[in-house]
């Protein structure tokens, strides 16, 4: 994150990239005084709403705005951009005609999509979804993206990296035996939700690995499953729709999406303005990048998305949707202000719009959230689908 913010605030002539490479995290105020300068600069008028977008976001990993900061910019963002967030940690949910495909394998060191993984595992068991616990690895299939596998390859690999980017890496992507077994398991359980019978199904793989790109793992992400996954069908003469949700746009999801048989959505914030991202100079044309304004909010998101789903003309045999839920409103890694109570309408939209064009198998595979409550976002995502796939189906 800091490494490709730097990067755009060096062209910008805001601050140079070994100022923000050396900064600690223990410098916050530095680091959002510069980020600020840079959207200003990039939406110029909209200052106010870049001032309350930062009361509430972090926007860096290990720093937690205090309660006191965040309570007062959701008071002058309420009412004129957002709505009073609708948040229900206790809701029951009803998932038991839900097919739901967990990794098995347990990993000791956690990072956020694990913490994530572990409370969604949780949240379907305890609400009866029917849990399949039945993954493994499939290195030849992932080889084909990634030459290596191995723990030790992916050590000496990082350590030839400059070695203030290694710092980051490490940071965002620790390389850990038990995080790559882990990541490793993730492939096997998109094939296995893909091969059940249910038109709808849920897939756990543990860790998202759509920033991965073939030689560098980062962003949290190891191994690029869902890319493998889809390739993998798209070879077999399957049509394959892939919906991105992540609010960060993934260069290495356009990078790969290159098959005639595969199509590639993205929903996400602005790639110029967004502190994650990366240049966008690899975008297949038939891909379709839609681009959203910064603090956007549920009602405009959902809006925008439904215009995006209206204009797709292409029926394919698989939809995957990649639910990441970090449009979130408290999410620290995104700039968009969706409130929790969007995401289930959110669910309801793609729901219908897979009936409406008839696709006979949906997965919704774990995406990112790097917020306590992201659990909840993704379960709201499912049931706003399956009410829909339930009712029609």
């Amino acid at each position: 994150m800091l490494a490709n913010l730097a990067a755009y605030l060096s062209i910008s002539g805001e601050i140079g990239i070994n100022d923000i490479r050396k900064m600690s995290y223990s410098q916050p105020k530095m680091f959002i005084r510069s980020y600020m300068q840079f959207l200003r600069k990039n939406y110029p008028g909209s200052s106010e709403l870049i001032d309350h977008i930062t009361l509430i976001k972090s926007f860096g990993y290990g720093y937690t705005m205090p309660e006191k900061l965040m309570s007062k910019g959701i008071k002058l963002i309420e009412n004129k951009y957002t709505k009073k967030n609708e948040m229900n940690a206790n809701k029951k949910y009803d998932f038991k005609n839900i097919k739901v495909f967990c990794n098995q394998k347990q990993a000791i060191n956690k990072t956020f999509s694990i913490n994530t993984f572990n409370s969604l595992k949780n949240l379907f068991r305890d609400n009866n979804a029917n849990m399949i616990l039945n993954s493994y690895r499939m290195d030849e299939e992932i080889k084909s993206l990634h030459p290596g596998i191995d723990f030790l390859e992916l050590c000496k690999r990082r350590m030839k990296r400059e070695p203030l980017l290694r710092q980051i890496d490490d940071r965002e992507s620790p390389l850990l035996p038990d995080i790559i077994e882990f990541s490793l398991h993730g492939l096997s359980v998109l094939n296995e939700a893909n091969f059940s019978k249910d038109q709808f199904a849920v897939a756990l793989q543990g860790i998202a690995g759509t920033h991965a790109k073939s030689d560098h793992e980062q962003e949290y992400s190891y191994f690029n499953n869902e890319i493998v996954f889809a390739l993998q069908n798209a070879k077999s003469n399957k049509k394959i729709l892939i919906l991105d949700l992540d609010a960060n746009f993934s260069h290495a999801m356009n990078e790969y999406c290159n098959h005639e048989n595969i199509l590639y959505v993205g929903f996400h914030a602005d790639p110029n303005v967004d502190c994650s991202i990366s240049s966008r100079n690899t975008i297949q044309n038939k891909n379709i990048c839609y681009n959203l304004e910064i603090g956007i909010n549920g009602e405009k998101y959902l809006s925008k998305l439904k215009n995006i789903l209206d204009n797709i003309n292409y029926t394919p045999d698989i939809f995957l949707i990649l639910g990441s839920v970090n449009s979130y409103i408290f999410d620290n890694t995104s700039l968009l202000l969706v409130e929790c109570q969007y995401f289930s309408q959110i669910g309801n939209l793609l729901g219908k719009f897979a009936q409406k064009n008839q696709i006979k198998k949906i997965i919704l595979a774990q995406g990112r959230g790097f917020e306590k409550d992201s659990h909840i976002l993704f379960a709201e995502l499912c049931t706003g689908i399956n009410d829909i796939i339930k009712d029609k189906g």
